[in-house]
């Protein structure tokens, strides 16, 4: 009887002209329906007293959240996902693409960063820090429905963290994200229920209590992981559409498994009213294909490869519709010890740096589409000495590791991802090198997407090209998200406690004349171990269709699209 008198009311209410759908009908339904009931005076005379009430409510005053104009311009917007989602899960997702092409519409974060890459309120409206730095409290927008138009709380926010870092859970990223939160440590080993440090002052404030201060803790809450769910979701990893609930623009209507994603906009969405009603995700691995879609106007935009930009740059009917978007993306690889007993020696790693020609690869491969890095993170360039491209070097360092000419080595894999023939065509080149310099054998794996991510995480893949997509822009994060979770740099790094100690350092400050310095120490830790090798950084490059507007980026990929505004008149 409830559920029958909740759904005729709102629809008695919307029915109204003057009274226009928002999440504010919906709360109001929920406390008339709860009173009525409970004070047993379910009559038609209360509903229609209810209804006068409102009526001149809004009458007398301007239309607020109650009066929204009906959108006409509502259309599809159409963009295509170069593999299937790693996961429908913000605790668990590590690729970037799955997150911001597919996961940030639906699931929201207390904070976000913006256009500018400028940390701003998302469920949270407003942010105190106190001055120690070492506590962070939040105060959440009031009336804000989840996808079950359930009212979100800080109950759902304390249950979205310590889901995360849940022992049973193994999310992959929460303790980058974390585990400077009091109580953490304890909570993660299952001797205690709940994290300490995370404390509930209000149904809308929540606090946060680190060990020490951490400058970089505002952009740890904008990663992925630190998404807010209801607290109604599954404590398991989620893996279907029905258990996807969370306060964002956009709900999963359809998955069809490799071929295509649909979403719908969510009614009672508590930000700005979407101008954008369905978003369509064809699953297309074909590069090619992205561009004959393109120019049929089957989708709206995409991104391009090194290997599309210079042909779509030589084809006149769309080359103008080229976009440059700046990155912090950076390519490297890991020579894994773990994988790769050899690696272990310093002086074997040492010579793989000084065999590879990065500018022959950068000519031949490349096409002079990415930015060749002197130094990793953009502020310094003392790597020059240490990344030149020396064969002699490079056969010193082998004979001193007691590998005369390569001899007795075992066969180096080079993996890529299957689905990226870019990544492949680099691994190729770098086996030719490699082979070619140091007579060490060497050949090329590809593997799965999720699984290439699953190996490189645990530092299980000899040599994988990987790319960086920072969740911030703070180079402390940078640095830390690179190298601090690496099984292989905590093995075989003898710097790997000094490297700690300075992340701490610059954790506690923001000025760039205190941190700089730090970061200097570790790129000369990073130059020396040769744990990790840099290739280049890129920007990202789009096509987007002329009559696409207000898409905007920002260093993580493209944000905001429901306020994109879609003028093809043949879109519906």
């Amino acid at each position: 009887m409830r559920k029958w008198f909740n759904m005729n009311l709102k629809v008695w209410i919307l029915s109204h002209k003057k009274i226009r759908k928002s999440q504010t009908i919906n709360v109001f339904c929920l406390y008339i329906r709860e009173y009525l009931f409970s004070s047993l005076r379910f009559s038609i005379s209360a509903v229609m007293c209810c209804y006068i009430l409102m009526l001149s409510g809004c009458s007398s005053t301007k239309a607020k959240t109650l009066t929204i104009t009906k959108n006409k311009t509502k259309k599809t917007l159409k963009y295509p996902l170069s593999i299937e989602p790693t996961s429908y899960d913000p605790a668990t997702v590590e690729d970037f693409r799955t997150y911001t092409t597919l996961l940030q519409h639906v699931y929201e974060k207390l904070i976000q960063y913006n256009a500018k890459n400028q940390i701003t309120p998302s469920l949270a409206h407003t942010w105190h820090i106190s001055p120690d730095q070492k506590k962070y409290t939040f105060n959440l927008k009031k009336n804000i429905l989840t996808h079950q138009m359930q009212l979100l709380s800080a109950e759902d926010v304390k249950f979205s963290i310590e889901r995360a870092c849940s022992p049973n859970f193994k999310s992959p990223t929460a303790e980058s994200a974390f585990a400077g939160i009091k109580g953490y440590n304890n909570f993660k080993k299952g001797f205690t229920s709940s994290i300490t440090g995370i404390h509930i002052l209000d149904p809308h404030t929540i606090e946060f209590s680190l060990h020490r201060p951490d400058s970089t803790f505002l952009s740890k809450l904008a990663y992925p992981v630190a998404s807010i769910l209801s607290k109604t979701a599954p404590k398991t990893e989620i893996s279907d559409i029905k258990s996807m609930i969370g306060t964002g623009p956009f709900q999963i209507q359809l998955i069809e498994p490799y071929i295509f994603i649909k979403l719908k906009s969510f009614k009672y969405y508590h930000g700005k009213k979407q101008k954008i009603k369905n978003i369509h995700i064809p699953i297309i691995n074909d590069l090619q294909t992205y561009i004959s879609k393109f120019k049929a106007k089957e989708i709206d935009f995409c991104e391009l490869s090194p290997d599309d930009v210079k042909s779509v740059s030589e084809d006149s009917s769309i080359n103008h519709l080229i976009k440059t978007i700046p990155s912090h993306s950076i390519f490297y690889t890991e020579l894994s010890g773990i994988a790769y007993p050899p690696f272990k020696n310093k002086y074997v790693r040492k010579a793989i740096y000084h065999a590879i020609n990065l500018k022959e690869l950068e000519n031949t491969i490349l096409k002079k589409t990415h930015i060749h890095l002197n130094q990793y993170f953009f502020l310094n360039d003392i790597g020059n000495e240490n990344r030149q491209y020396n064969i002699k070097k490079a056969k010193r360092a082998l004979c001193k590791a007691g590998y005369h000419d390569g001899c007795c080595l075992p066969c180096l894999t080079i993996y890529a991802p299957a689905h990226r023939t870019m990544a492949k065509k680099i691994a190729e080149r770098l086996c030719l090198h490699i082979k070619t310099n140091l007579n060490i054998p060497c050949k090329v794996g590809t593997i799965p997407w999720n699984l290439f991510i699953q190996r490189t995480s645990e530092s299980k893949l000899p040599m994988a090209l990987q790319r960086y997509q920072p969740n911030s822009d703070h180079p402390q994060c940078i640095v830390k998200d690179i190298i601090i979770n690496s099984e292989n740099f905590k093995r075989f790094s003898k710097h790997y406690h000094s490297f700690t100690n300075s992340i701490d350092k610059m954790n506690r400050t923001t000025m760039k004349e205190m941190y700089i310095p730090e970061m200097i120490k570790l790129e000369k830790i990073i130059l020396d171990e040769k744990l990790i090798m840099p290739f280049f950084c890129k920007d990202d490059t789009y096509l987007i269709q002329p009559y696409i507007d207000n898409l905007e980026f920002n260093f993580q990929g493209f944000i905001n699209i429901s306020q994109v505004i879609n003028n093809n008149e043949n879109t519906i």
